[in-house]
Parts: C-alpha cells; sequence; structure tokens
C-alpha cells in the first residue's frame, strides 16, 4: 500500500529534487575524490620513478665500477692494498626520509648482497618477482607504493606507505559525505519550497472546486495564472466546463419552469372543452328533458368540442415531435409542391376560405424535414383563417434568392398589432384581439419548425390589409 505522504504532488516534487540532487552530488563527491586520490597516487608514482632512476643512475656507475675492477682483479688490489668503495646513500643522492614524510625504503642488492638499505620497507618487497610499480598490502604495515628496477645485474626496491594517502582520501571522503548531506537537507528544503509555489495555482483550482461542489454556485470562475501553462490550461478547461455547465443548469432551469408552465395551460385548455362535453353529455343523459332540436344542437357542440379537442392533441404531439427532431436527417424537398399540398389540405377543411399560392413553376428545392416544413405551411394557412375575418382571403408565397428560402402568408385579417407580435409566438398565446377559439399553439409551431431548419419568424404587416408572417430559412447545400 503506498504511504499517503507519496500521494501528495508536493512531496513527490520535493522527492524527485532530493533523488535528482542526491545522485548529482554523489556523482560529483565520486569524481572529486577519486581524481584526487588518483592525483596522489600519480604523485607517488612519480617521485618513486625519480628516485628510482637516479638510484639506478648511480648503481649503473657502481657496477661498472666493480666490473673494471674485475678485470684487474686481485692484483691491483695486493698492489695496492685498496679495495673498492661501498655504497652509500650520499653516493646516490637519497634521502632517509621519503617525499610524503613518512618514511619509505630503499634497498640496492648485488650479486645476492645487499649494497644498500636505508629505512623501512615489507620483505614482501624484495621477494617480489615483478619489475615495475605495484601495490604491496601486507596485515602488518598495510599499504605500500613498490617500484622494483633491475639494472646491470642489480635489483633496486624502492617503496613508501600509502597510510597517508589513505588518511587524507578519507578525510576527503567525510567531507564530501556532510557536504552531500547538508546538500540534501538544503535540496529537500529548496524543493518543498518550490513544490508548493509550483502547486499554489493547484490547490487554489481545487479550493474553487471544492466551492462550487459545497455551494453549487456555477458563478464561480478558477483565476488562470500565466505559469505554469500545464496549470493555466488546466484552469481555462475548468472554466470552460463551469461555463457549460452553468448553461446547462440555466436551460435546466427554464425547461422546467417551461414544463410546469405547459402542463398548467395544457390542463387549462384541455379543461374547457372536457367541461363542455361533459354538460352536454349530463343533458342528453335525461330522458325527454329536451327537444329534437335542443339535442341536435348539443350534439353539434359536442362535435365541434370533439374537434377542438383533436386539433389540440394533435398540436401538442407535433410540438413534442418538434422538440425531438434535432437530430432527423434533412432530405431534399420541394417548398413550392408543399406549398401547394398545404393549401389544398387546408382549404378542404375551410371551404369558404379564399386560399391561393404563389411559387415558381419550376419550384425550390432545399434541404429539409418535409413534415416540418409542411406543418410550417399548413399552420400559417390555419392562423390566418382561424383569426382572420370570416370567409377571408389568404395567400401563401414561397420564394428564394439563392441564400435563403422565404415562406410568407398574407391574409386580410385584422393583423396583429405590434404589441402582441413577440407574445403571439409563445405556447398556447393569443393576441388581445385574438377570436377564434385557437389553441394558441400554431404560431409557436411555425416557429418550432423554422428554428430547427436555422431560420426566423417576422411578422409584419399585409398589403391585404391583415397580418403577414414571413418564416426565413437559409438555404443548405
Amino acid at each position: 500500500m503506498r504511504p499517503r505522504f507519496l500521494s501528495s504532488l508536493r512531496a513527490r516534487v520535493a522527492l524527485v529534487v532530493i533523488f535528482s540532487t542526491a545522485v548529482t552530488l554523489g556523482a560529483v563527491g565520486f569524481a572529486v575524490v577519486s581524481s584526487y586520490e588518483a592525483g596522489d597516487l600519480n604523485r607517488i608514482d612519480t617521485a618513486l620513478k625519480t628516485q628510482g632512476k637516479r638510484v639506478g643512475d648511480a648503481v649503473a656507475d657502481y657496477t661498472k665500477e666493480v666490473d673494471r675492477q674485475d678485470g684487474a682483479g686481485e692484483r691491483a688490489q695486493a698492489e695496492s692494498g685498496e679495495h673498492t668503495a661501498p655504497l652509500t646513500l650520499a653516493a646516490v643522492g637519497v634521502d632517509a626520509e621519503s617525499t610524503f614524510g613518512d618514511p619509505g625504503g630503499l634497498v640496492v642488492t648485488f650479486r645476492g648482497k645487499t649494497l644498500l638499505q636505508s629505512g623501512r620497507i615489507p620483505g614482501q618487497a624484495l621477494t617480489a618477482g615483478k619489475e615495475g610499480l605495484s601495490t604491496l598490502t601486507t596485515p602488518e604495515t598495510g599499504d605500500w607504493r613498490v617500484l622494483t628496477l633491475d639494472t646491470d645485474g642489480a635489483r633496486i626496491v624502492t617503496a613508501t606507505p600509502l597510510g597517508p594517502t589513505e588518511r587524507r582520501v578519507n578525510d576527503l571522503t567525510e567531507r564530501a559525505l556532510l557536504i552531500g548531506l547538508a546538500g540534501l537537507l538544503g535540496a529537500a528544503l529548496i524543493g518543498w519550497l518550490l513544490a508548493g509555489l509550483a502547486t499554489a495555482s493547484i490547490r487554489r483550482l481545487r479550493d474553487s472546486a471544492d466551492q462550487v461542489s459545497g455551494t453549487e454556485d456555477l458563478d464561480v470562475r478558477v483565476a488562470e495564472p500565466s505559469s505554469p501553462a500545464e496549470v493555466a490550461a488546466l484552469a481555462h478547461g475548468v472554466n470552460q466546463m463551469l461555463e457549460r455547465l452553468e448553461h446547462s443548469h440555466a436551460n435546466t432551469a427554464q425547461a422546467r419552469d417551461a414544463a410546469r408552465r405547459f402542463a398548467a395551460e395544457a390542463g387549462h385548455e384541455l379543461r374547457t372543452p372536457m367541461t363542455a362535453i361533459g354538460t352536454n353529455l349530463d343533458l342528453l343523459a335525461q330522458p325527454g328533458a329536451l327537444q329534437r332540436d335542443t339535442s341536435e344542437e348539443l350534439v353539434a357542440d359536442l362535435r365541434h368540442e370533439h374537434a377542438r379537442l383533436v386539433r389540440l392533441l394533435d398540436s401538442l404531439q407535433a410540438l413534442a415531435r418538434g422538440d425531438a427532431a434535432g437530430d432527423l436527417p434533412s432530405q431534399e424537398t420541394d417548398l413550392a409542391d408543399l406549398a401547394g399540398a398545404a393549401v389544398m389540405s387546408v382549404h378542404a377543411g375551410h371551404h369558404s376560405a379564399d386560399l391561393s399560392v404563389s411559387a415558381p413553376e419550376d419550384g425550390i428545392p432545399f434541404m429539409g424535414q418535409p413534415e416540418g416544413l409542411r406543418r410550417i405551411c399548413e399552420n400559417l394557412l390555419e392562423n390566418s383563417i382561424r383569426h382572420g375575418r370570416e370567409d377571408g382571403r389568404a395567400v401563401l408565397t414561397v420564394a428564394s434568392d439563392g441564400i435563403e428560402a422565404t415562406i410568407t402568408c398574407d391574409d386580410d385579417g385584422p393583423g396583429i398589432p405590434p404589441a402582441d407580435r413577440l407574445h403571439v409566438m409563445g405556447r398556447f398565446a393569443r393576441g388581445a384581439d385574438a377570436r377564434g377559439g385557437g389553441s394558441g399553439l400554431g404560431l409557436a409551431l411555425v416557429e418550432q419548425q423554422a428554428l430547427l431548419h436555422g431560420g426566423r419568424v417576422v411578422i409584419g404587416d399585409s398589403d391585404l390589409g391583415g397580418a403577414r408572417v414571413e418564416v426565413h430559412l437559409p438555404i443548405r447545400a
């Protein structure tokens, strides 16, 4: 299970800084100590080689003199009574103390005899057969750096202890560790502070989100910092999400209010004809209480109210279908044909009305939903008949300028006052001078279908003296 501490982004950033610093300090410290140790060892090797060469040159001269005297041999010695001088430290120019302050050692052997010995040197160095530089480790005396040279039958062994060098390296390592530890502590503090600064914007973002969650206040917006870019992008995305949620919440609230009003208004509209039907049925149910003429009038009223109910229910159903028709596929249709069919359909129910259509002979191709477009035409005509004068005139005109198609309905009725023109397009809305017993859904259906096709509805005055309702629909490729 991951520790809770590691779940914090700030802690993770601080740990990354500490780890990176530790790796860097470790690598640098190792390089410094290794370089110092290698340099110290190189200085020792250089000193040993210099000393070995000086001793080697002196020993070479000595062995040559010995070889020369071996020729005269014993005769020269007998005649003069002199012997070859023994090899001394002064003769080879060697100090008893090594260059590094700790006594080393020097041994020169020739023909199995020790010619010169100075200081101390491990016995193992004298018996090693390897020529050149080597490191010798003994349990008693520790590590030694040894140089072995063979010159004209003589062997030169010079050595110096590595203890001082090792102590200096150990001291340097301890200092590096202390400095590294201090660096890690400083890096941890700096990493924690920098991580806090880096995550401050995220914390503010979280606080704002908590405020929205706790208060459901969708007006809250998160401050968008200029840096870091990732946090700024995240804050911008959150603000866009909050804006969409705010709009969605507002639309949902409006939809709920509209649904409540719709239900109340629909109930009111349905109650009136249902009450009238119920009253007439009660009268008809009384045996012998009504004369034949009265009964026939009641039956006619029942039929009228029944037709009114059917129209209202049809309109409600059309509104519901229109609300769900936003994603229905479009197809190419001819507005001129739809307008002609709408005039014929409406005229069949209103024989006394003077209805006509004006459209180009070659038609008007249009991409849309045929059922919705025909409903626009039929509802415009129905609205003119119901709210115009009796046996009035209505002209349905369709036209196109290549950019948008226009469906216009002119009538010779009383018209719609400018103050009512926006109001009458609402659901169950009627003008102040409305007549005809309509449901108040005709123009609402027209506007709904116009919006579904990306268009708009404009109400004005007609040249015929009544109202003009224009539906402008953009032509889509």
